[in-house]
């Protein structure tokens, strides 16, 4: 279960804890002299996994509307689960591309004409 920052964008912050961390806070506001609308978002998860224990944190930064960051916040994360659950000997950076490669891939079926650049970080307790 994480947290999420987005769309509402009127200055809206979080505070997390979590097993691999102490704390984790966010904070997003958007400009309405510049924007009509929140094209970002940012999501905390605190445990990502359990065994070994994991922290995933993300900023996606919308572009031309919200349609594929709402779809890759969520998304992202739970290929990253899946890929660090897998049974082979491929490393956590291996790993991590392969998750960004098939949320990309997968992420064509969406039917938008926004983008999004991502930044995320994995905290893991090895």
């Amino acid at each position: 279960e994480g947290l999420t920052l987005g769309p509402q964008g009127g200055g809206e912050a979080v505070r997390a804890e979590g097993p691999v961390f102490r704390a984790a806070n966010a904070f997003a506001e958007m400009n309405p002299r510049k924007r009509r609308s929140m094209e970002d978002a940012h999501r905390i998860v605190p445990q990502l996994t359990v065994e070994p224990p994991s922290a995933f944190f993300a900023v996606y930064d919308g572009h031309g509307g919200r349609g594929i960051v709402e779809y890759i916040e969520h998304r992202l994360e739970e290929n990253l689960r899946e890929e660090l659950g897998r049974e082979d000997d491929a490393g956590v950076p291996e790993r991590i591309a392969r998750a960004y490669v098939r949320t990309d891939a997968e992420s064509a079926s969406v039917k938008t004409a926004s983008g999004a650049t991502a930044i995320t970080c994995l905290v893991r307790v090895e």
